[in-house]
């Protein structure tokens, strides 16, 4: 497996929890299939597109949870 597909694989579960390649075939409109072959490191190289979609779905993900800490130390 490649450096990318184990990042990929990563950010997935991250993301999407143990379901990660059937959720993140839906979110992205996608057969199972490509989200299979990009995590595996074969096929065609996952979109750079998809790279900044997962970016930005990290960085939502990371400021919510920030909020959510926030909210947490006010008394």
């Amino acid at each position: 497996m490649s450096e990318k597909a184990e990042l990929f694989a990563t950010v997935g579960k991250a993301l999407y929890g143990g379901q990660w390649r059937s959720e993140m075939a839906r979110s992205r409109n996608v057969r199972a299939q490509v989200i299979d072959e990009w995590a595996a490191g074969k096929g065609p190289p996952i979109p750079p597109g998809v790279w900044a979609e997962l970016r930005a779905e990290l960085e939502a993900r990371r400021n919510h949870i920030a909020d959510l800490l926030d909210e947490v130390r006010r008394p």
